[in-house]
């Protein structure tokens, strides 16, 4: 089975996206406003806490703490418009 790229890159932007980079060169937006004002991620509602997003070395994941990640083989297949991995 192949391996998904890892991101190697992630920058935030206004409005819930974020810009992210990937060992493959993809490279692109990505919304994440779908996910805003739920739950845990209501968190980012607290004073720009958004805006400290990160890749967590460990696993590879989008994060913002420790508790806070999102997967980023889905943001990748978001990406690459894509929806099945071969």
């Amino acid at each position: 089975m192949k391996s998904f790229p890892i991101p190697t890159f992630v920058n935030p932007l206004d409005d819930f996206k974020i810009y992210l980079e990937y060992s493959d060169n993809t490279k692109g937006v990505v919304d994440l406003i779908h996910l805003a004002h739920k739950g845990v991620l209501k968190k980012w509602d607290e004073n720009n806490s958004f805006d400290s997003v990160f890749i967590n070395k460990e696993n590879n994941a989008i994060a913002w703490d420790d508790e806070l990640e999102i997967c980023p083989d889905t943001q990748y297949l978001k990406l690459v418009n894509n929806t099945k991995w071969a």
